[in-house]
């Protein structure tokens, strides 16, 4: 199912990780989750009563964790070079593969999905200009980083030495939740998420959908802005 992927060299990298560095990646990016989901949250209050006890909030806990997982990048420049390696752009594998062609037949779908979604559901555009319009240039760019690296890297990984599968399923979901600002909009969300996810499984890297998220936030901030 996954032969036509080209992601082995950042798997192998990941792989290469500690266990310690690997737990740190998948706290940093179940904490940035967390962080997302409605204040009236069952699973978002527990958790903040549990930093609470820890004298910790979701805000302390995040940038203690990125301060650790830069660190992992700090000490490990090959890892960076793995991660954010030039993207190997091969349109031959995707034609040889028809699991790879099932998967762009399901991000059409989910294309369309979300357009329509765009068209008929108002909260999607405003969730959406709400979000651009309040973040500096500079904060999107950490942030489309920090969810690259989160969703594509962390949670992708930590469940793909399993399962290739779950991973896959693992990743979007949680995105999707991460931007669960209401039901369209955490939908709406799923398109991305698979289309971010399977960039990095056929260019073997995050630069392509870091490249592409960047874009689509540039965009929804000038859309937002009239221009």
């Amino acid at each position: 199912m996954w032969d036509w992927t080209r992601d082995g060299d950042l798997k192998n990298a990941y792989g290469a990780l500690s266990r310690f560095e690997k737990i740190l990646l998948f706290l940093w990016a179940s904490v940035l989750v967390l962080s997302r989901l409605a204040d009236d949250s069952q699973t978002y209050m527990f958790v903040g009563k549990v930093l609470g006890a820890a004298g910790l909030s979701y805000d302390t806990a995040f940038t203690f964790l990125s301060v650790l997982v830069l660190g992992i990048f700090l000490t490990r420049p090959d890892f960076i070079k793995t991660v954010f390696a030039r993207p190997r752009f091969d349109f031959k594998i995707l034609w040889s593969s028809w699991w790879a062609l099932a998967l762009v037949a399901v991000l059409t779908v989910l294309g369309v999905y979300s357009a329509f979604l765009v068209y008929s559901c108002n909260e999607v555009v405003v969730s959406m200009g709400r979000t651009a319009l309040s973040a500096k240039a500079v904060d999107r760019l950490f942030e489309a980083l920090n969810e690259e690296v989160a969703f594509r890297l962390a949670l992708f990984y930590a469940v793909s030495l399993i399962s290739r599968s779950g991973g896959f399923i693992f990743s979007v979901f949680f995105f999707a939740l991460a931007h669960g600002n209401n039901n369209c909009y955490a939908h709406n969300m799923l398109f991305a998420g698979v289309l971010y996810q399977f960039l990095v499984l056929w260019t073997g890297s995050l630069s392509a959908p870091l490249v592409l998220h960047l874009f689509a936030n540039s965009m929804i901030y000038f859309l937002s802005k009239g221009f």
